[in-house]
């Protein structure tokens, strides 16, 4: 994944224009146009109608200062390389989503083919802070998609009102994106990254969804028709997040890790993918006669926004009172982390737990993880400052039969990616030079099959699992906190620590986010009252710890909704 994502994290250094001329655009393309990076940037006026017949083609490294909409009757060529993308941005130089009004392909668009490597395509684009303005209600995205199907690939979809809107007879390949940071705009359903109104069929592969932001994200997936998801990740979406399909989809070694679940609406066959780390009521929602099987299931919690509140991993739909027959569900042969058939039972929710429900099948399970699935990300991670910009990482061994060693990541964390990496072998510790306990620090772990090229997407190496400075377990606390109330936990735009005596020793409070960077740190006080402001901070779980002395008080976790 280092290698997939490499282009993204060096933009800045060819963002700037080679000159300071500047290139107005907008009305009709009615002749074939070639835009060059010597143009930049090229500054939306008005509306870009590319007209049907004509192509217009867009060299690598082109910067486009959009403010209002591309039409596309005709062909756009939109490709840029690994090392110089093709920017479609905000001509208003707002950092913020909703500032123009995206792309949208009609009909007479040509279809892009794959053996001639002919028609409509957008492929190494960055697509920034826009919306599309469709007579569609409740829908929006920076590429609309009408009865025609450009290739999308090797994109960064990113502060966008979700990404792409498909509606199409025609099949539609979507690959190697990026889909970050989706946003929720007035009242429109968003964060998501695929809206489909009808389409044929849909490839989505090889796709990482990071991170759906806003009041409503669902994130991931939305009332798509027939299609195929395999070898995505979805990573850190937020309240209902990852997957949530109204028809049938084959869900294939797919990643799904940090808040994210899936809910599935129409039988379908979910097959040899790793789920874990996710936080909901039900991590997967499943339809009676869906296929639920050679997953490596495990690890997952009750949401950041009720903790403690009981938490199901699979859960089943009301079978009506007049459909008495529907199938059942067949959970065989997964990997629940756990050999205990008691303790599998007591994550699912079905027929044995309320007769209003239909019955899972989970026998016979696994006793080992599937390797068939995406390697599962290391588990138990914890850093220690030694000093000196030093730090230790251990952490506890995969189990996969064909687990091959560990890579550790750190350097220019950017939430899917590092600058810095070093592969460990097998071994389960290491020390890091040249960072710190307040640096986010991360391990995967990699099979024999792993070759340095999109082996993250392919399974072949795990999702990033980010060091804390504390072992999971034991409460989520080292020591117990009776002298100590944090409170309110969820909290939202305040935190309060309550000493519950009055202290003869000076305290630090240190609060870390999920990937274990540090927030805030209060150093030496003697205040039996401490509260923070915490308006602006993130949805999400983080950590605090309590130290006097250099000796560890107290940590554990508190939840930011």
């Amino acid at each position: 994944m280092l290698k997939y994502v490499l282009f993204f994290v060096g933009l800045h250094i060819w963002l700037l224009p080679v000159s300071n001329a500047q290139t107005n655009i907008g009305g009709h393309i009615s002749a074939n146009t070639i835009w060059y990076p010597t143009g930049n940037p090229y500054v939306m006026n008005d509306i870009v109608t590319v007209d049907s017949g004509v192509t217009l083609e867009i060299k690598p490294g082109v910067i486009i200062n959009a403010g209002w909409q591309f039409f596309v009757y005709g062909t756009l060529r939109a490709i840029g390389t690994s090392g110089s993308l093709i920017v479609f941005s905000s001509a208003w130089f707002l950092n913020s989503c909703c500032v123009w009004n995206g792309i949208e392909f009609f009909g007479s668009s040509p279809r892009y083919n794959f053996a001639t490597q002919k028609g409509s395509i957008v492929q190494y684009c960055k697509i920034e802070y826009a919306r599309s303005w469709l007579d569609i209600d409740y829908v929006s995205a920076p590429i609309a998609v009408i009865n025609t199907s450009p290739l999308i690939d090797h994109c960064i979809f990113n502060r966008c009102v979700d990404a792409l809107y498909l509606n199409t007879t025609d099949s539609v390949h979507i690959t190697h994106n990026l889909f970050l940071n989706l946003e929720h705009y007035e009242d429109i359903y968003a964060g998501y990254s695929i809206i489909e109104g009808k389409s044929t069929y849909v490839d989505l592969s090889y796709n990482l969804f990071y991170n759906p932001s806003g009041d409503d994200p669902i994130g991931g997936l939305w009332n798509t028709e027939k299609s195929s998801f395999r070898n995505n990740i979805l990573a850190n979406d937020q309240w209902f997040g990852g997957l949530f399909s109204w028809y049938q989809w084959d869900y294939i070694q797919n990643t799904i890790v940090d808040y994210s679940s899936v809910l599935i609406y129409d039988t379908s066959s979910f097959i040899n993918n790793t789920i874990t780390r996710c936080e909901s009521y039900s991590s997967v929602y499943l339809p009676p006669g869906c296929i639920f099987n050679g997953n490596n299931f495990l690890r997952n919690e009750s949401p950041n926004f009720c903790p403690g509140c009981p938490v199901y991993w699979l859960e089943t739909d009301v079978v009506d009172d007049y459909l008495p027959n529907l199938p059942q569900i067949d959970a065989s042969n997964n990997y629940w982390g756990t050999t205990d058939s008691s303790l599998i039972d007591s994550f699912i929710l079905d027929y044995s737990d309320d007769t209003i429900y239909c019955q899972i099948h989970f026998t016979p399970f696994l006793s080992l993880p599937d390797t068939a699935a995406p390697v599962i990300p290391p588990y138990n991670v914890v850093k220690t400052d030694l000093g000196n910009n030093s730090v230790s990482l251990t952490w506890e061994p995969n189990l996969e039969s064909d687990l091959a060693g560990y890579k550790v990541y750190y350097g220019n964390f950017t939430g899917y990616s590092f600058s810095n990496s070093m592969d460990v072998s097998n071994s389960t510790s290491v020390i890091v030079t040249g960072e710190s306990e307040a640096d986010t620090i991360s391990v995967t772990a990699y099979d024999t099959f792993m070759d340095g090229k999109d082996d993250q997407l392919e399974g072949h190496e795990s999702w990033f699992t980010y060091a804390s400075q504390f072992p999971v377990g034991v409460n989520n606390a080292i020591l117990p906190i009776t002298d100590v109330s944090v409170f309110p936990n969820p909290f939202h735009d305040h935190l309060i620590f309550e000493m519950q005596r009055n202290l003869t020793q000076p305290i630090s409070v240190i609060i870390y986010d999920f990937s274990g960077r540090e927030m805030l740190r209060i150093n030496q006080t003697t205040t039996k009252e401490i509260e923070i402001n915490t308006l602006n901070w993130n949805e999400g779980v983080y950590f605090f710890k309590l130290i006097s002395n250099d000796k560890l008080i107290s940590s554990a976790k508190i939840f930011c909704f």
